[in-house]
């Protein structure tokens, strides 16, 4: 048997090699600015009542805004026909498409009397508590229908009973029965091909706002079109079409801009806005509940109707997955704003499974080349154009509207 032969390891060069490389595989990163900053600023849980703005405070901020005409639809003579065709129908009633488009069924449109027939009826109402005495903090699942998970498509029939239980009036408008709500808010939600996560979204999200309170309607949009898909723009849609909702309603005055795979979990979490746009999704379980990076303005964003027309909206440029949030970011900077961030305990957020969506092949090459006030007036809220596939429909637990371009 061969004698074995020793091996002289040198461990301190085995060390020092080892701690280069390591050095080197960290450094890189850094130098890249791909690490975060361990701290950011955000509101702590005890202050997060006085941070919201109440229905009459969002008023004086949007008395006092510039009024800004968006002339969209002078080019959309399809969407003027079909606006002209349902609001000849408003005492008939008009077509419910429902999530799948199919609904044939027939529902009366809110009159402007009903409205104030309904304002005269809740004139001796108190106003609600500060802080919901229905709220339950965080709850690790996100809770679709009347409790538990609904994974079998829902029959039309099935939401209008769930829209009947839970008080909500067709269009996906609700508010406190009991009380003045102290806040108000216009949720929009755009999507494409989403029809499972959009039905788990609405069962989601109507019993989690009604718990605070609030004063809301939920807003969706659909793209109808081949084209790569264009959530900035959907969202504009989104918005110059939630000025339109008649009857209107301070709810109209904060908006939040919300992806449709996104379910808060923490109902401390106050869909309401604040004196400064407001990232929402700070801690998502698919990012470990932690923020990806310090500028992110994606998943949900609240602020006011003011701040969102004085940054002209979204970019319209942003075609596919990514870089319209970041330009929005810097839309939002540009304006002398900054966003702010509840306590990452309470804006946590489970993401809905989904196929990955078609990267934007361009958005390095937008981004790079910067977002100015001047490129901001003339790409958003100002050049929109598009066209209603269908008239607006008042499904029982969405106010929904089909797009194309």
């Amino acid at each position: 048997m061969a004698p074995r032969k020793s091996v002289n390891v040198k461990y301190h060069k085995v060390f020092l090699q080892s701690f280069v490389v390591t050095l080197i595989l960290w450094l890189v990163p850094v130098l890249q600015g791909r690490y975060v900053p361990l701290q950011y600023s955000y509101i702590p849980v005890k202050d997060i009542g006085e941070e919201m703005l109440s229905i009459r405070e969002v008023d004086v901020i949007h008395q006092s805004a510039p009024i800004r005409q968006f002339n969209v639809h002078n080019e959309n003579s399809k969407s003027q026909e079909i606006r002209d065709k349902v609001d000849s129908k408003q005492n008939q009633g008009s077509k419910t498409i429902g999530i799948a488009g199919k609904s044939k069924q027939l529902r009366k449109k809110f009159k402007g009397k009903n409205a104030k027939r309904r304002d005269k009826a809740r004139a001796g109402l108190l106003p609600c508590p500060e802080v919901s005495p229905f709220l339950k903090g965080l709850e690790l699942e996100p809770q679709q229908g009347d409790g538990g998970v609904s994974e079998e498509p829902w029959s039309l029939k099935m939401m209008e009973e769930f829209a009947e239980r839970h008080g909500i009036q067709p269009g996906g408008f609700w508010q406190p029965p009991h009380c003045l709500p102290q806040h108000a808010v216009t949720v929009i939600v755009g999507q494409r091909n989403r029809t499972e996560q959009l039905q788990h979204f609405l069962l989601h999200m109507h019993p989690f706002l009604a718990r605070q309170q609030l004063q809301y309607r939920i807003i969706v949009v659909d793209q109808d079109n081949n084209e790569p898909y264009n959530r900035g723009k959907i969202l504009n849609i989104g918005y110059m079409e939630s000025l339109q909702v008649s009857p209107p309603g301070p709810e109209q005055q904060c908006v939040v801009l919300h992806d449709v795979d996104l379910l808060p979990l923490n109902d401390l979490n106050l869909y309401a806005c604040t004196n400064m746009p407001r990232h929402m999704t700070v801690a998502v379980d698919t990012f470990r509940f932690q923020l990806p990076y310090s500028e992110i303005a994606g998943g949900a964003v609240a602020l006011l109707a003011a701040q969102f027309e004085a940054i002209n909206g979204f970019s319209n440029r942003y075609s596919g997955w990514g870089g319209e949030d970041d330009d929005f970011n810097n839309r939002i900077n540009n304006q002398g704003l900054h966003m702010v961030r509840l306590d990452p305990r309470v804006s946590q957020y489970a993401m809905l499974r989904h196929k990955p969506a078609v990267e934007s092949p361009t958005r390095y090459q937008f981004l790079d080349a910067g977002s100015t006030n001047e490129d901001a007036d003339d790409d958003g809220l100002t050049s929109l154009r598009y066209t209603l596939s269908a008239p607006p429909d008042r499904h029982p637990l969405m106010m929904h509207y089909t797009v194309h371009w």
